[in-house]
């Protein structure tokens, strides 16, 4: 069984920023680059929108109330693949079921669409073909998941109030995502399709980390197939 993050899927499909190669070194020998995270002040703003969201509402986003943020997800096994993550931020929306949202601060919100449908699905997908564990997990009962989004915040200047506060001023937007399991479905297939090599997968030319270990004389060519 194989258990697969919507970052770690987004890199086996994703043709010009992922990497067959690392992805195949992370999953089947366990291989993992460094985790830059967030920067500190993207990390801060993430957190200050959702302290906001605990007790407030925002016009942008669909009606409803925050539930549940940070919440771990878990889907049904799909070929010998089992999906899992943590949800970012969950509506129990006004008209009925649930809307899934995630934060993202960024200069570039045209494409945050292209960039992060996949990961939404992913936990679409996840609340919609829950793993059965316990009784009282927790996943299980957020259904059905009407809407997927994501909330943008883009910073322009700095802002100040007179007389003491200051702070980052920016626009926020939100962009609906389709939701799309078949999506899910195929890029699990796509995965499966490098995890299943016995060699060593091909490198992305354009991947940094590929080129950082060639550069210090890692070589992987002699990792097989567990």
């Amino acid at each position: 069984m194989f258990r697969l993050s919507p970052t770690t899927l987004k890199d086996a499909v994703n043709k010009k920023w992922g990497c067959a190669r690392c992805f195949w070194l992370r999953i089947r020998h366990r291989i993992r680059h460094p985790d830059t995270g967030l920067g500190k002040i993207h990390q801060q703003i993430h957190d200050w929108v959702y302290e906001y969201l605990d007790d407030r509402s925002l016009p942008q986003l669909p009606a409803g109330r925050l539930v549940k943020s940070e919440l771990s997800v878990r889907s049904q096994p799909y070929k010998n693949v089992e999906l899992t993550g943590y949800l970012d931020g969950l509506l129990a929306l006004d008209a009925g079921g649930y809307a899934i949202i995630d934060i993202k601060t960024t200069d570039r919100p045209e494409y945050v669409r292209a960039n992060y449908s996949l990961q939404l699905n992913v936990y679409a997908y996840c609340l919609n073909h829950p793993a059965v564990l316990n009784k009282n997990d927790s996943n299980l009962n957020y259904t059905p998941v009407k809407e997927l989004g994501i909330l943008t915040f883009t910073g322009h200047r700095f802002g100040f109030d007179p007389p003491r506060k200051g702070g980052i001023v920016g626009e926020i937007k939100w962009h609906r995502i389709s939701q799309d399991s078949k999506m899910v479905e195929v890029a699990i297939d796509q995965a499966l399709m490098i995890l299943q090599q016995d060699c060593l997968p091909d490198s992305n030319p354009n991947c940094q980390w590929c080129q950082f270990y060639e550069r210090i004389g890692c070589d992987f060519t002699n990792f097989s197939k567990n």
